[in-house]
Formats: structure tokens, C-alpha cells, sequence
């Protein structure tokens, strides 16, 4: 019965508007008490323009999050991270400093929240990323941070990491690994889709940045009907996700990457890590939970999530045998070129060293630059749910920022380069036979107006700087 209210609850858990409209409906008062509770319900929009140019006999539709309070998606995952670390005794208003990592669009969700709860907010991106969202931050009060952009996400972190040994009362939400980024949209996007589709969406489409979105709406729109179909976007220039083999976890080819030394590992599946056939990979094969070390300090990770270095889907293979019980923890103790190369293992037995090995994906993509903003970070962060997805699909920087200003005078429609990098991947699925009259949705993550100094902008940006009267 519990589990049922839970369920009721979460069908009709729609914020923002819709709860000021039920309001008005009995006559009460329809009046937001602060921004942040505006966050929440945005309407769908079908792209029939686009689609009839394409010659595409499915429907497209686009979930327009440019109507959040500060116009993107993360506005939902900023006050789903807020809360769930203030229900937790994590955060105190007027105490805690929140502080995090991000190329923008979360930092403005996130100082929304903590202009309205009380919490000072820094946040931390990388140079030249992108002057709009660095701008809009400091306008907005928080105070930013900036770090080399050849350091990636990894850069951003570290900086992250050096702030906190010195500042007091902090607080790191680190939206990559926080559950709580997931949930958000499991609880609130994939319902809104769910109801306002009538339960008739057939594929769902968004790109994946930090996994929360693709992940929490695909968990919900797989537990309202398994048969529909998920599709994780990614740029193509940074296909780390492209090459996997999602529904089960091994890759389609395999090798021996490395070899190191560690105690009482035994090599007994090593023949099959050195098989081509993902299918002889025995499950004593996968990935365990592992700690990786930096100095005296460990931080938490499933290494299947991508290596120190960011490169793609690695996945440590602790060699132990069928019958050898379930190990909480395996330290990673070095590291050459970005992979581990020795390891250990808590034990009361007396140390016996073996081989032990790890392999990678050699289909994997690697890392690279793209101008898909808030999408392809270098690494499979650990909010990717993969066994959700069914397919990836890569796009272009070229093609998402063609679609996007395609979208603009297609269909009246403002949004940045991340959505024109979903709905060129939604055409590309569209044109097949099989999804001739099937509904495809996908996110429009956000608007198109905090892009203006990006490459989005370029051709008018110059066009207009060089008009006369």
C-alpha cells in the first residue's frame, strides 16, 4: 500500500505552474511565493516544420526547458540537489557554502536556489567556456571561479578540491555522481513526459552530460512501459559511450590493456579477457566497486565509469575465481599513463601475488573537443545508468549547431546547441522504416540567448557588428 501512495505521488508530483493553476482553479491565490518554486512543468511542442522538410513520418517532439526561472533544464537538478542535501543535515542555510563544477547551466539553477534559501555559491568553470553564462553568474551574485580549459573536467575538480582545504563549512555536490541529479528527473521530468504524451511516447532522445537526465527520465519511462526505446547523444569528436555494449556491460572486443601486481588475486579468467567474444567474458569479469588513491586522501568510484585520466569506458577486472567471495573494496595503489598498474585488496589471509589484469574497449571513442555545451565531458560519469539504454547515437558539433539554428527560423524555437544536437539525432532515428508514426521525444535543454558569444551566434553576431545606417 505504501509503495502504491509512493507511486500516486509521483504521477501527480507536478511543480511549477501547474501547482499555481490548481490554486487558481478553487479560487485561491495563484502566486508564487519565491522563484524557485516556479521550477518544474514545462510544455511539450511538436516540430512539424522540421519534420516535414525532412520528410520524416514520425512525430518529433521537444520538451521546451527554456520555461524553467533561469531558462535550462538544471534549474530541476539544482533544487533536487538542494533538497535532498538539506533533508539529509548536509546543508544549513547562512552557514554552508555550496561550491561546485560547471560550465554554467547548473551554476545559475544552483545560485536561483541559493539566492532564495541563503547560501553564498561559488562556482567553478573553466576560461572562455562560455562569457553569457560566466556573466549571467556574477550577475546573479555568485561569485566564479576560473580555471584552464586544457584541464578539462578533471581541472575543475582539482580546483574544487583546493578551495575546499581551506574553506570552511563547504559543501561539493558533484552533479556527476550525486543520485540526487537522477532522482530529480525520475520524480519530476519523466512524469511530466509520461502524462502530458498520454502514455503514447515511443523513444526517448537527449544527450547525455552528467547522465541525470537521460538517466532518471529513462528509469521512469522503462518502469511505465519497458518497450520504449532510450537513446543517449553524444558528440561525435567525443564518442566515449559509442562502441559499448550497453544492455550488459562488456564491450564488443576486448584486450589485455595492462598487466600489473596484486595480492591474492588469482589469474583463473584470464584466457577469457583475452577472448574477441564478449559473451565468454564470465561475470566474475565485471567491475567491482573500487577505491581509487590520491595521496592520503580515497575518494569512492566504480572504475567502469571511465579512467583517472577520462578516457573511455576502462573497466577494471579483478581476476578471482568463481567461487571467491564478494570483495566491498579494491584499492587502485598506481597508476602509468592514466591506468592502474597495481592493486591490493583488504584480506586475513597471508599475501599471495598473482597477476591481475584490466581491460578496456577497443571500439571505445576517446575524448575530444566539441561546441556541444553541457554535453560529452570526457568520461562516463557514474550517474550514466547504461543498462537503461538502447542505443547511442553521435552528432557533430557542425550538425547540432546547424539544427539548431534551423529550429530558430524553422520553427520559432530559441534554443542552445545541445538541443540542436538532439533533434538532429531524433531525425536521424525518424528516417527509419521501423519508426514510421512513432513518437520520439527529446529534451530542448535550454534557450538559445545565453549562446550569443558562442560559435551559435557567429554568422549574425558578425553580420550585425558590421551593419551601418
Amino acid at each position: 500500500m505504501a509503495m502504491a501512495a509512493a507511486a500516486v505521488e509521483v504521477e501527480e508530483g507536478r511543480t511549477g505552474i501547474p501547482s499555481l493553476l490548481r490554486l487558481s482553479a478553487v479560487g485561491e491565490e495563484a502566486i508564487a511565493s519565491n522563484v524557485a518554486q516556479l521550477i518544474g512543468w514545462t510544455p511539450l511542442i511538436e516540430m512539424k516544420n522540421i519534420a516535414k522538410k525532412e520528410g520524416i513520418q514520425a512525430r518529433l517532439v521537444g520538451k521546451m526547458e527554456a520555461y524553467q526561472p533561469l531558462f535550462s533544464v538544471k534549474d530541476r537538478t539544482a533544487l533536487g540537489m538542494v533538497e535532498d542535501a538539506e533533508e539529509k543535515g548536509l546543508i544549513t542555510p547562512g552557514v554552508t557554502t555550496l561550491i561546485e563544477p560547471t560550465g554554467g547551466n547548473l551554476g545559475t539553477g544552483l545560485v536561483l536556489v541559493a539566492i532564495q534559501r541563503g547560501y553564498r555559491f561559488i562556482a567553478v568553470m573553466p576560461a572562455g567556456y562560455s562569457l553569457d553564462k560566466q556573466m549571467l553568474l556574477r550577475f546573479l551574485g555568485a561569485e566564479v571561479i576560473l580555471t584552464d580549459p586544457a584541464g578539462g573536467f578533471k581541472g575543475m575538480m582539482d580546483k574544487v578540491e583546493e578551495l575546499t582545504k581551506v574553506m570552511p563549512n563547504y559543501h561539493c555536490f558533484n552533479q556527476s555522481i550525486n543520485p540526487a541529479n537522477p532522482d530529480a528527473h525520475f520524480k519530476w521530468t519523466g512524469p511530466e513526459i509520461w502524462k502530458d504524451t498520454a502514455g503514447k511516447v515511443d523513444i526517448f532522445v537527449t544527450a547525455a552530460g552528467t547522465g541525470g537526465t537521460l538517466s532518471g527520465v529513462g528509469r521512469y519511462l522503462k518502469m511505465k512501459n519497458p518497450s520504449i526505446n532510450i537513446v543517449c547523444v553524444e558528440p561525435s569528436e567525443s564518442a566515449v559511450i559509442s562502441g559499448s555494449s550497453i544492455k550488459h556491460g562488456f564491450p564488443q572486443q576486448t584486450e589485455i590493456a595492462s598487466e600489473g601486481r596484486g595480492p591474492n588475486l588469482q589469474a583463473c579468467i584470464l584466457p577469457h579477457l583475452k577472448s574477441s567474444s564478449p559473451s565468454s567474458v564470465p561475470p566474475t569479469a565485471w567491475a567491482l566497486p573500487v577505491r581509487k588513491s590520491s595521496g592520503s586522501r580515497r575518494e569512492s568510484r566504480r572504475w567502469e565509469h571511465g579512467g583517472s585520466d577520462g578516457r573511455a569506458d576502462r573497466r577494471l577486472a579483478p581476476l578471482l575465481p568463481t567461487s571467491a567471495p564478494a570483495l566491498s573494496s579494491l584499492a587502485v595503489l598506481g597508476w602509468s599513463g592514466g591506468c592502474p598498474n597495481s592493486f591490493s585488496i583488504p584480506t586475513e589471509e597471508p599475501r599471495k601475488e598473482s597477476s591481475s589484469s584490466f581491460w578496456r574497449n577497443r571500439r571505445g571513442g576517446s575524448p575530444g573537443f566539441h561546441k556541444i555545451q553541457g554535453t560529452g565531458p570526457g568520461f562516463i560519469p557514474e550517474n550514466l545508468d547504461r543498462s537503461i539504454i538502447d542505443e547511442v547515437v553521435t552528432v557533430s558539433s557542425e550538425e547540432s549547431i546547424t539544427m539548431a539554428r534551423r529550429l530558430a527560423k524553422e520553427e520559432g524555437l530559441l534554443v542552445g546547441i545541445s538541443s540542436g544536437a538532439n533533434v538532429s539525432a531524433c531525425i536521424k532515428i525518424a528516417a527509419r522504416e521501423e519508426n514510421k508514426g512513432k513518437m520520439i521525444v527529446t529534451m530542448l535543454p535550454s534557450g538559445g540567448e545565453r549562446y550569443m558569444n558562442s560559435d551559435l551566434f557567429a554568422d549574425v553576431r558578425e553580420e550585425c557588428a558590421n551593419m551601418t545606417f
